[in-house]
């Protein structure tokens, strides 16, 4: 039980500063990451050489070095298709919501409540397709917020269970 408090302690306090991390250095943590996954990729290459299998050596070498090469372009296009995806998905919700007579009878706090979701993604996807750095900057502010609250709700947990 002891070890189970304190994975949990440790995964807060890690928690915790990735949220810190991911609010103020925003796009930075990106280019870390990538940095992070093609070094990755490269050590798992080898360690295939070494194990005989050529195959996912070199899958895994061309992935380290289109990741190195085409770095933020990648991230660029997967930022479009999320965007396009977040911008489908909030339409068909907010679709869904009016055509299934999701506003009658009900109180306007849980319309409110229940149309929070497909707006911001709706919004999410609209600023992602149209102004992916300003998007971006929020979002990782929000993403950084939510890990932070999480954080300290986790490490109050433990204080309490203790």
């Amino acid at each position: 039980m002891k070890a189970q408090r304190q994975n949990k302690l440790v995964s807060a306090i890690l928690t915790l500063a990735l949220g810190i991390l991911i609010m103020y250095m925003k796009q930075g943590v990106v280019s870390i990451a990538m940095t992070v996954i093609a070094i990755a990729l490269v050590v798992y290459a080898v360690l295939d050489i070494l194990n005989k299998k050529l195959t996912l050596a070199i899958i895994k070498v061309l992935a380290a070095v289109a990741i190195g090469v085409l770095g933020w372009t990648l991230v660029e296009i997967a930022m479009y298709i999320i965007g396009a995806l977040a911008l489908v998905y909030g339409v068909l919700q907010l679709i869904s919501f009016f055509t299934s007579g999701g506003f009658k009878n009900r109180n306007i706090l849980v319309v409110i409540f229940a149309l929070i979701e497909p707006v911001v993604s709706v919004v999410a996807g609209v600023g992602l397709l149209l102004s992916q750095a300003s998007t971006l900057g929020w979002i990782f502010t929000v993403v950084g917020i939510l890990l932070i609250v999480d954080a300290v709700l986790a490490l109050v947990q433990c204080i309490a269970d203790r």
